[in-house]
Parts: structure tokens; sequence; C-alpha cells
């Protein structure tokens, strides 16, 4: 089609412009009409509680001021949003949230439209207005926030700041999601009505696809061919109208082994069209596709260039490799572990390249990554994915996996490496041992004296324990991280196992019951807290640092670490006293800096 003489989308030329042109998901989109319609209204609101029977055990949408579209791409929950809003006569404004990122961005964005006659009711002007919610004006606005799951990792403050404003908001906001489940938007789903949006049926995707490609003069004579490709397509009408798109500009008809042959040659077979991850996983590792071109190859690392060398790092040694005639024999196992050994190097050589792409931003080098740690590494043991899938007893390691259990081992690294450089900066007063001695030296001599009184001595051991705590600068959070979490071997038995359930309670109650000087205080929270407390215009850092107030760094995301929990008790008379200048731990760290005077290291 053409507009104004430019060539356009079809996605766009035949998004849906009614609600008639919404394909599925009824009952989500009926759900959505009755808040829009009774937003603002607490009349409507009953009459539409008493119309559905609500039974009060499940949440009531009518409660929230914000609705959370989520499903996969494709499925029309932008579509939906928008014509709604305007079909109960709202003025919609819809922000990209991957690019509206964090709190800056956010307040960047919304501030200027609060000019705006139709948001002038929106942002705090409503308290000026008369009773009747933001629907009794001429203005009336919809709040729409595409992609908010790509509002959270590395930003700080987006998603913060985006609870706050649906807390204060007197218009309708919808968030629009794929994945209601991401870890980031738990604190959002709280603030939230769920609407999941699924994929419309093979049937009716099928008509819509016929319908445009006629509108089109793209004809496609056989219906078997309309559910082979709306089948391969996985549903995704978006994905399909863009593919056949790209096909009409080669010919006006597609029969079944034009699709065949588009499928398998001239569009680069499943990846052009939809697959899974886990489908993509085994492409470079399985001999069925040694035959498959650099260029092909490519296009499968770029899949998802992140997940592929890792994928291939996991399980190159648990592939079974083809090994040539030439290499069987005497020398068979030595030249497998050949193969192995020359895998390893090409991803390290691979990790090299990677660090220069993030380290120094040089992206032009992402083809070169994936020849070197996917492409090469796997051809050096390609062979059979699957042939040790039911390995067992000394050979279950070999089992095949998905490739992201080593960022499951980085992320509890990382986590142990905070919690020990928390206990090592509650320490400093004390102790001059760095972040290692502590871990080697003081931990497990730690470990040993807060639990044997409460083993041997039950109840009658808390004070002892109490006591040893608050000489260290511990708080419970790394009572419980010394016996529990930084167990040196994953055998090693839990010592707080053998202490009686009623002996770790009244341990908890005794801690809480009494106050304690604060030494280092974790998150925003303890900050503030102590800040309240009177520190001369100084607030605690992270870090542990004495900090100007309104430095930069100051504004961080309260949910940014998912271990963080605020301050580590109640706060106490005030900072640090004297060290104490002595050290129950031998080792390098056995001694403290006995004349140090701290307020808080």
């Amino acid at each position: 089609g053409q507009v104004g003489g430019i060539r356009s989308l079809w996605v766009d030329k035949h998004a849906p412009r009614s609600r008639k042109d919404l394909m599925g998901n009824g009952q989500q989109i009926n759900q959505l009409d009755a808040w829009m319609r009774c937003f603002g209204d607490e009349e409507k609101q009953s009459a539409e509680r008493k119309t559905s029977k609500a039974d009060g055990k499940k949440p009531d949408i009518h409660s929230f001021k914000s609705v959370l579209l989520s499903g996969p791409p494709g499925v029309g929950k932008s579509s939906a949003a928008k014509i709604i809003a305007e079909q109960h006569g709202y003025s919609v404004v819809q922000l990209n949230a991957s690019d509206v990122r964090n709190k800056a961005g956010l307040r960047e964005h919304i501030t200027p439209l609060t000019t705006n006659q139709s948001l002038s009711a929106w942002c705090g002007a409503a308290a000026s207005q008369p009773t009747g919610g933001v629907g009794a004006g001429a203005g009336k606005t919809c709040l729409i926030m595409d992609e908010v799951d790509g509002m959270s990792g590395g930003d700080r403050g987006g998603t913060t700041e985006l609870i706050e404003m649906i807390k204060h908001t007197k218009a309708p906001i919808i968030c629009i999601a794929n994945d209601a489940y991401c870890p980031k938007l738990k604190s959002l789903c709280n603030n939230t009505f769920p609407l999941k949006f699924g994929k419309p049926i093979k049937t009716m995707v099928a008509k819509r696809i016929k319908e445009i490609a006629q509108s089109e003069g793209f004809n496609i004579p056989n219906p078997v061919v309309l559910e082979k490709l709306v089948e391969e397509g996985g549903n995704d009408i978006r994905h399909i109208i863009n593919i056949l798109q790209m096909w009409r500009m080669d010919s006006d008809v597609l029969s079944y082994a034009d699709l065949d042959r588009k499928m398998k040659d001239g569009h680069k077979e499943k990846s052009v069209l939809q697959t899974s991850l886990f489908d993509v996983a085994d492409y470079f590792l399985d001999r069925k596709h040694a035959k498959a071109s650099l260029g092909e190859k490519l296009d499968m690392f770029f899949y998802d260039a992140d997940a592929m060398p890792l994928h291939i790092h996991e399980n190159y040694l648990k592939n079974r490799p083809d090994i040539l005639p030439s290499e069987t024999g005497k020398y068979a196992e030595f030249n497998c572990m050949r193969r192995f050994a020359d895998a390893a190097d090409a991803i390290a050589e691979g990790d090299v390249v990677g660090n220069c792409i993030r380290g120094k931003q040089q992206w032009a080098l992402m083809p070169l990554q994936g020849v070197v740690s996917t492409v090469q590494s796997a051809s050096f043991v390609r062979g059979s994915p699957g042939s040790w899938a039911n390995s067992t007893g000394a050979d279950a390691w070999r089992r095949p996996t998905m490739g992201f259990t080593f960022l499951g081992k980085m992320s509890t690294a990382n986590k142990k490496k905070r919690l020990v450089g928390d206990i090592e900066r509650s320490m400093r007063d004390i102790s001059s041992a760095n972040r290692t001695e502590v871990a080697c030296d003081y931990i497990p001599l730690l470990r040993a004296r807060l639990t044997a009184p409460l083993i041997a001595e039950g109840q009658n051991g808390i004070g002892e324990v109490v006591a040893l705590m608050e000489e260290y600068g511990l708080d419970k959070e790394s009572h419980d991280a010394i016996t529990k979490e930084l167990l040196l071997s994953k055998g090693s038995e839990d010592p707080m196992g053998q202490v009686d359930a009623k002996v770790k309670a009244a341990l908890t109650r005794a801690w809480n019951a009494g106050s304690h000087k604060i030494k280092f205080v974790r998150g925003k929270a303890g900050a503030d807290a102590l800040a309240s407390k009177g520190t001369g215009g100084f607030n605690i850092g992270r870090s542990g640092e004495m900090e100007k107030e309104g430095d930069e760094g100051g504004d961080e995301e309260e949910d940014e670490e998912e271990g963080e929990k605020g301050a580590a008790s109640a706060v106490g008379k005030g900072g640090a006293g004297k060290g104490k200048g002595k050290a129950s731990g031998g080792g390098s760290g056995g001694k403290g800096s006995g004349a140090t005077k701290g307020k808080a290291a």
C-alpha cells in the first residue's frame, strides 16, 4: 500500500481500528471495557460488581487504578488498550517504557505533558476540580505504558516511580508487558490488576491473514498453506503479516511448494519463522546441521547472542563428537580430548572478543564473537547432543542442560561476596582484616562461637551469642549468613540444624527486644533512619562510608538488589565507640586496630 507516495507497512495499514477488528481474548477485553467504563465512578463500579456477581474472594478489578496486560507479542494488547480507551472518550497518551526507563526519564517525559488541558486532571491538578473524578470535565486522559518489563534491568527508580504514579493518579493507567512473571515486575504486579492475553486460535488468524492478503493482491488459494503458515508463525499475526509483505515483493501467488521452499532456502528456515530458544540450542552441536552455511549459523547465533555461547560452554564436554576414520584406533581417546581442548580454546577466544565488545563498545565485532565462541567451538565437538541424555551414576554430569546454570552459580557467588563484604564492613572498628581474611579466618570461628552455646546450653546460651554479635557489630542477617549461607562446601553440615527450633525463636525475640549499636547500615532505608536521628547532615551510604546529603547516587531504586532489607535492626543510641583492639579469630586477620576510633565504618 502507498501512503503519501511512500510504501507503508502492512502491520500499520491493517492494524485494528475498532473493537470488532480485535481477535480472541474476548473475556479479557470485556473486563478492560468494564473497568474503563466505570473508572472514577463509584456508583457504576458498585452496579458492575452486582452485575458480575463478585464473590469477594477474587481481586476486584474496579478496586485498582491500573491494569497490567501481559502476553506474547502480536496478540493485540496495545491495540486493545488504545481502542477501548478511545471508545470511552479518553485521550490516549502512549509511552514506550523501553525508552522512558529511569525515574528521571519518566519525569522528563511526563512533566511537559502536565501543561496539556487533558492531563491537568491527571497529575495532581484534579484536586482543584469539582468532585466527580477525571471523567467530570473536558479532559479525560488514559496513560498507556508499553513494555514495562523493559523498564528494569540496570535502570534505577523507573518501576518505583511508575508505582507512585499509579498510587496517586486520578486517570486510568494501562501497563503492557510480554512477561508478567518477570522478577523485576513483582512490585508492580502488586499494584495492578492482571489481564493475561493469549494467542488467538489458528483458524481465526488464518481467516484474517487471508483477508489481508486478498486486499493486497496476494493470492493464497490453498487453505492448507494458510494453516501451515500460521502454525509455523506461532499464531503471531504481526510476525506473519511482515513475512507476507516481504514475500509479496517476489510473487503475487503463494503455493504450498513456494511456502516450503521459502522456509527452507531463501528465508533462513526457522530463524525467520518463530521458534523457541530450546529449539535453537542444539543447532550448533548437532551433526544434522553440519552442512549449514556460515550465514545460517550466524543467524542462529543472533537469535540470542548472549545465550548461545553459554549453551556451548556448558554442553561441549557433554557432547559425543564424531571422530574421523583417521582419528580412530590406538589414539582415538587422545584425539577426542584434543577436540575438546580446541573447543575450549575457541570459547576462551570468544570471551576475549566479548570483553572487547562490551568493555570498549566495539559492537562491530559481534559477528566475530559468533564465529569464534559458537560456530568454531561447536565444530570441533559436533556430533549427537542427546547421546548422554539418559546417563546415570558417574556419567550423570554428561546430561545436556540448557546452558544457564552458570548464571545461577554466578548469582550465588555474587550474593555470598556481598554478604562477606557486609560482615567485613561491620567489623572494621574491631578488625583490620580484608574480605578474604574474614571469609577464611573469621567466619569459620565465628560460626562455631555463635552456635556452640545454643547447642550446649539452649536458651541459657542466648546471652553469650548476643554479646558476641554486638562485639563484632553483627546483625541478625549477618548471623544467618555466617551460620548457614556462607558454608564453605555444599556438603557441609548446617550447625544451626542442631539447635532446637524454640531456641532459635528465643534468640530472634531476644535480639529484636533490645537496642543495638549500628556500625554498618544496608540500603536506603537504614541511611534514612540514621539521618533522622541526627548525623550532622550526613547519611551512611551503601558502602558504609559517610556521604553528604544530596550526593549523586543516593536516589537508588529500592528493589535494585533482591537481598537488601534496609536497616539491620533498631537504631541504637549512637555510632560505635572505640575499637576493641582484639579478635578471637586467628590467622592473618587475627588482630584488629586497637587505636581505631570510628563513627561508622
